[in-house]
Parts: structure tokens; sequence; C-alpha cells
């Protein structure tokens, strides 16, 4: 459907519809938040579990331009086909990221061969 071909039924469903929504009452309680865009959502999880570092926490990545809390260098590795096929299919039965399983089997092999 497009404006175009909008038949008048629909238009006057759309209308009643729109002051429905439009006279309808928020609940009371809770937290309220106005925000548009990606904020809009952002702000909602923020009142939902608590803070900017709980959502930080719970989405595992910091936000886009809040500022590094850390240094996080990266590396560029060649793995070699089948050890990414391996690698990434192991990543998927643990529901985990590929580079996540990566830094895992370096921090182990570290802690067994350093002294």
């Amino acid at each position: 459907m497009t404006a175009e071909n909008i038949t008048a039924a629909e238009d006057d469903a759309a209308a009643r519809a729109s002051e429905r929504y439009e006279q309808a009452s928020a609940p009371t309680g809770g937290a309220w938040t106005r925000a548009e865009g990606n904020e809009a959502g952002r702000a909602l999880l923020e009142a939902a579990l608590g803070g900017a570092d709980a959502v930080d926490m719970a989405i595992g990545r910091p936000r886009a331009g809040s500022g590094k809390k850390g240094i996080t260098p990266t590396r560029s590795v060649r793995w070699g086909v089948e050890r990414i096929r391996r690698g990434e299919a192991q990543a998927a039965t643990e529901g985990i990221e590929f580079s996540a399983l990566a830094r895992r089997a370096l921090d182990e092999y570290l802690e067994r061969h350093t002294a």
C-alpha cells in the first residue's frame, strides 16, 4: 500500500487509530525518558538496567563516543581456512564471538606456558 492507492476506508481506519493513540494516557509509575534515534533505545535500557555502566556491561562493548576506558590494541593474525572454520564452529557452539574464543585460547596458552 502506498499513499497513492490507499482506500477511503483505510484512510478512515488510520485516522481513528491515530486519534486513539494520541488520546491514550500513559501508565503511572516506572521511569520515563525522552530521546530520539539511537539515544531513545539507550535511555530505555539505562532506565531498565540501572544506568550507563550496567548497559555497557550488558551489551559487552563501550558506547560510541564515550571515550576509551582502557587501551585495547589490535593484532592482525593469519589463521588459515581450516583453523578459522573450526574456531567459528566452536564459537557458535559456545554462543560467543570468534574474537572472544581467540582471546580465551591465548590466555589459556599463556597460563600453561609462562613461568
